[in-house]
């Protein structure tokens, strides 16, 4: 049988006998069939090609993402044999990169060379197949006579994305034949690589992961600062002071900034962009005067305006009232997970936020008020939530229905329901919010504290915040004023924001 393999082949055999026949004439026996229709006969035999493959696959355990002045480059090694019994004719050895990650180069060790194999690489919506076929059939050893090699080395280099999330990657590659039969062991056919992504300088062990859940303490490809307000005609006892720093050492980044009413819902925005390692400062009063509300801040490709992953943004803010509410809240920081969180066309005109945690970090679902002072003592808790969702091409979406629970020191829980028609709420802690059988200032009595938690009844994220103020906090050494975000007691995968698709403006 020929070394390429055949899914088929026909052997005919014939035979004539000899079959003596006496001359009546001259005795003579002549070595003559007198019919010879039925001397031949023909039986065909179907030969199936079936090939054991396998492929092993290696790379680095971990690997820094690229900047503009260094690329990274990862090698990932394909091992391939054929373990027979046929050659396996068309082998294709499929692999796919991580997402972002595009090839550099590639090899193939001998007794193979370049000219042996046919090459193709396709990129759909950030992610690049590359395909390796053989041109002659994977050898087997067991194979009467061969030419063929049964095994062989491919070697890959692809470069990592600038600004990659702090993940694990995972390479993954197939080996496949067009023999007739199928492979008796597809087992050994996939095999994948993982690598831990780092940002220049660090490690697996001192990288702050992509996976860590939105936090203000982080920094983050989309940021949310959760209260801004401004007094028209007197910005000087009401004002925000909002504050972006671009932590990265080598990279620009565009931001698209969103202000949203907390009363009305519309959306105003505008573009910032900042160098390596610079910070920048904004004032309400200067941005959307007379009008509170929450901004949302979110990293794009300076050339398509589309979301990118850029988990380099850091930022706080500075707000003041009038009714003397004042506190430092830091920006809840929220990473992406993958490049192109959030679509990679470059025509889009929109493109949706998934907080799910896959494209981006999980967001807030049930929050908590922690140590609520009473209100018998002057103190005055200001309660800020806020929704994340909607859409921002035409207005955010309302915070609906909320319940929750207001403990007292005694582990006494007392439920509560609100309505709030809008998309940032804020409330005064008292007999009116939130609303309980028994009067919040009976529940938290003098001297006493408590704690709240709220989530929306249908599922959604939240964000909210927490401010005091005691107007005694000179003559009672109890009284303090200040503020923080709330705390996140659960999180959920279903908060979305559809944002518009812009090229930034700012260079």
């Amino acid at each position: 049988m020929s070394p390429a393999t055949r899914c088929s082949r026909t052997r005919p055999r014939s035979a004539t006998p000899r079959i003596p026949v006496p001359n009546p004439n001259t005795g003579i026996v002549w070595d003559v069939d007198p019919v010879t229709s039925n001397n031949t006969a023909t039986a065909t035999t179907t030969v199936k090609a079936q090939s054991d493959l396998s492929l092993a696959k290696s790379g680095p355990s971990s690997a820094q993402y690229s900047t503009t002045n260094q690329q990274s480059i990862v090698s990932y090694t394909l091992s391939f044999s054929n373990a027979g019994p046929s050659n396996a004719a068309g082998v294709m050895i499929v692999d796919t990169l991580p997402k972002g990650f595009t090839l550099d180069s590639w090899s193939i060790a001998a007794p193979y060379t370049v000219n042996d194999v046919t090459v193709t690489a396709t990129t759909l919506n950030g992610v690049t197949t590359v395909k390796f076929t053989l041109k002659n059939p994977l050898g087997a050893a067991n194979q009467c006579a061969t030419s063929f090699p049964t095994s062989g080395v491919i070697t890959l280099k692809a470069v990592v994305p600038i600004k990659h999330p702090i993940v694990t990657v995972i390479n993954s590659a197939t080996i496949s034949t067009t023999n007739c039969l199928a492979d008796p062991n597809l087992a050994n056919n996939t095999a994948t690589a993982s690598t831990f992504i780092v940002a220049p300088g660090t490690n697996p062990q001192t990288a702050y992961p992509a996976a860590s859940e939105v936090s203000d303490i982080q920094g983050g490809s989309v940021l949310f600062y959760p209260i801004y307000t401004s007094d028209a005609v007197n910005p000087n006892k009401q004002n925000t002071r909002i504050n972006m720093t671009n932590v990265s050492t080598t990279e620009n980044v565009c931001v698209h900034l969103f202000a949203i009413d907390g009363a009305t819902c519309s959306v105003l925005d505008m573009f910032v962009c900042l160098t390596p390692n610079q910070t920048i400062s904004l004032l309400a009063s200067d941005l959307d005067p007379g009008n509170s509300g929450y901004m949302v801040a979110v990293a794009v490709d300076c050339a398509t305006g589309l979301p990118r992953a850029y988990n380099c943004l850091i930022g706080d803010e500075y707000v003041k009232f009038t009714s003397g509410h004042a506190a430092n809240l830091g920006a809840e920081a929220i990473q992406a997970l993958m490049m192109f969180p959030a679509r990679s066309d470059p025509n889009a005109t929109f493109t949706s936020l998934k907080f799910d945690g896959m494209s981006y970090n999980r967001l807030p679902r049930v929050l908590a008020v922690d140590n609520i002072q009473s209100i018998s003592e002057n103190n005055q808790t200001m309660l800020v939530l806020n929704r994340v969702g909607g859409n921002f091409m035409t207005s955010a979406a309302q915070i609906g229905n909320i319940t929750g629970l207001v403990y007292d020191d005694t582990e006494i829980g007392y439920s509560f329901t609100s309505n709030q028609g809008v998309c940032q709420s804020r409330n005064v802690l008292s007999n009116t919010f939130p609303r309980t059988l028994t009067p919040f200032n009976r529940v938290i009595p003098a001297s006493r504290t408590g704690w709240m938690k709220l989530w929306r009844v249908d599922d959604g994220a939240l964000f909210g915040v927490q401010i005091n103020y005691n107007p005694n906090t000179n003559s009672q050494n109890g009284a303090f004023n200040q503020g923080h975000n709330l705390h996140a007691l659960t999180l959920t995968d279903k908060a979305e924001i559809i944002v518009p698709v812009f090229v930034p403006t700012c260079n």
